[in-house]
């Protein structure tokens, strides 16, 4: 399954963003639809807060779905970012959104060619019934 969607850049696109993943939730499994619609909301909360769009610019969702793994894009025409790791130093309380990326996907990364696109994959295996759908309790960083 192939999907996506865009939402305006301004205060109530991370929430609009996950409204517009339903199509998604009808065909994940919950723990993992929850995941993703974790992730994204924190991906866009990023794009309306560090990319400098206006209040009419878009951020585009895109989700392909497979057996075995889901795939994520959050492109904004934005400028992009220098990748910064969470010390113990950093802010408590904001810059959670890469953390959580990086701890709960199973690979992800940052292109910066026309816009930026943070992405992120899931295994999809890891919420299947076997172990009564609940989230993995290891992370596999590719």
């Amino acid at each position: 399954m192939e999907w996506s969607a865009h939402v305006v850049a301004g205060p109530e696109a991370a929430r609009n963003a996950r409204a517009s993943l339903g199509p998604v939730a009808e065909v994940l499994e919950p723990s993992c639809f929850e995941v993703v619609q974790l992730l994204v909301s924190e991906l866009v909360s990023n794009a309306v807060r560090h990319a400098d769009l206006s209040a009419d610019e878009q951020i585009t969702l895109r989700v392909g779905i497979a057996a075995g793994f889901v795939r994520v894009e959050v492109h904004d025409p934005g400028r992009g970012f220098a990748l910064q790791k969470r010390t113990s130093a950093s802010p408590q309380g904001s810059g959670w959104g890469l953390f959580l990326v990086e701890r709960l996907a199973d690979q992800w990364g940052v292109h910066t060619d026309g816009g930026t696109t943070v992405w992120f994959e899931i295994d999809r295996t890891q919420f299947t019934s076997r172990n009564g759908g609940q989230a993995r309790t290891h992370v596999r960083r590719g």
